[in-house]
């Protein structure tokens, strides 16, 4: 397990700053509310770690599971390219930008990690 934390805690952080770059639009709509959140609602799986999968609901919640145990959970906002995402836990949101292509996802953190991801 300790060999998997640093991709672990990269998938976290990765769809934490991509929820938070996101914000919430001016009508109060987040995650399902956006127009543009249908891209992203499903699960996720890591490219880089088959183990590390994230799902995101069409009502705005997400949960990020490392070998089907959740680790994380919370709400999101996703505007089309900025992902945010709230932890429950009250540990901050994060952000990240998000580019989707049919199965694929890329994430980019603030720093510049690029994760991809693909839709299951």
């Amino acid at each position: 397990m300790k060999k998997n934390l640093p991709i672990l805690m990269i998938a976290i952080l990765t769809f934490g700053l991509i929820m938070a770059c996101g914000g919430s639009s001016d009508d109060g709509t987040s995650g399902g509310g956006s127009s543009n959140s249908g891209a992203l609602v499903g699960k996720w799986v890591s490219d880089s770690d088959n183990t590390v999968a994230i799902a995101f609901g069409d009502d705005g919640s997400y949960a990020i599971a490392k070998s089907d145990v959740v680790v994380a959970e919370g709400t999101y906002t996703f505007d089309g390219s900025a992902l945010v995402t709230t932890p429950s836990d009250g540990s901050g949101a994060s952000s990240a930008q998000v580019e989707i292509n049919g199965d694929t996802m890329t994430t980019t953190d603030p720093d510049g990690s690029v994760a991809t991801w693909t839709k299951q």
